[in-house]
Parts: structure tokens; C-alpha cells; sequence
């Protein structure tokens, strides 16, 4: 197969660069909705990054200073009823959290958890 015709592929496989700017804009406005929320709980956004590709990306990274308890993230979760992206951030961040204090790793403190909301979503805990 030739490139030309390997790129188009990928090209109509990614949609038109509108559909990438509204799929992120989209994402976008449910974070923006989402994170006074998570301050409220003490789920606070330090960095953020954009990937542009096939699967569009975006991957806020987060700090958490305690636990997000069943009942948090039930009330979370109702408050941002119908936000996807919420929902996945929340129930995420309640992963990290319960994860984060079982793995100890000689002197090293957990330090944020990145969420890469993305086809398919993933989870990373940084310790340092």
C-alpha cells in the first residue's frame, strides 16, 4: 500500500480537523465543569496536556491529599450527572486513591495521578 494512500486512510479514520477542535472542545468544557467539584474535595489539577492524534487525548494530572470515600464519589458523581468526562475523572481519581496507599516503594511519596481520558482511558500513579 502506498503512503499516500496509508494517510488518507488515517485521515478519514481521524475525521476532518473541525470534529478534532469540537471532539477536544467538548472535552474541554466537561473538565472546565468538573473541576470546581474536584476542588471542592481536594482534587486539585496541576498540569494539563492536549494530544492531537488519531484518538485525540487529554490528560489532566492530579493531586490528592486524602482518600475519595464511596460516599464522595457518589456525590461527585450526582452533581456532574451526565458529564463523561467527569465520570471517568472521579472514578479514576477513587482508584488512585484507594491504590495509592497500599504500594510503598523504599523512600519514594506519591505525588500526582495523570488521567488519560482517551480511546482506551488509563491511569497512571507518580511517586517521587
Amino acid at each position: 500500500m502506498a503512503f499516500g494512500s496509508m494517510l488518507d486512510k488515517a485521515k478519514d479514520a481521524a475525521g476532518s480537523a473541525g470534529d478534532v477542535t469540537s471532539i477536544i472542545t467538548g472535552m474541554v468544557n466537561d473538565i472546565n465543569e468538573a473541576l470546581p467539584v474536584l476542588a471542592e474535595e481536594g482534587y486539585t489539577m496541576n498540569e494539563f496536556e492536549v494530544g492531537l492524534g488519531l484518538v485525540p487525548k487529554m490528560i489532566p494530572h492530579f493531586s490528592i491529599t486524602e482518600e475519595l470515600t464511596e460516599e464522595k464519589q457518589a456525590e461527585m458523581l450526582s452533581k456532574l450527572e451526565g458529564n463523561k468526562i467527569a465520570s471517568l475523572l472521579i472514578n479514576s481519581l477513587a482508584q488512585a486513591s484507594k491504590l495509592q496507599n497500599t504500594i510503598k516503594i523504599g523512600k519514594l511519596k506519591f505525588a500526582e495521578v495523570e488521567i488519560e481520558a482517551s480511546v482506551p482511558p488509563s491511569v497512571t500513579l507518580k511517586f517521587n
